[in-house]
């Protein structure tokens, strides 16, 4: 059960231990309608820059 506000909430849990390890190993991107074209180049470009092999 979750506790929010000093109220128990009940609350069920889906996909479990295989969503954690999910979340733990996945990237999370940011997204939306009100990103912009060069808010879309700042992401790619780190993204592209973290994948580069040191020099």
């Amino acid at each position: 059960m979750a506790q929010s506000d000093n109220k128990k909430i009940r609350a069920r849990l889906i996909g479990g231990e295989v969503s954690e390890d999910l979340f733990e190993q996945g990237l999370c991107l940011p997204s939306g309608t009100r990103m912009t074209e060069e808010d879309l180049n700042r992401v790619v470009n780190v993204i592209k820059k973290q994948l580069k092999p040191p020099a």
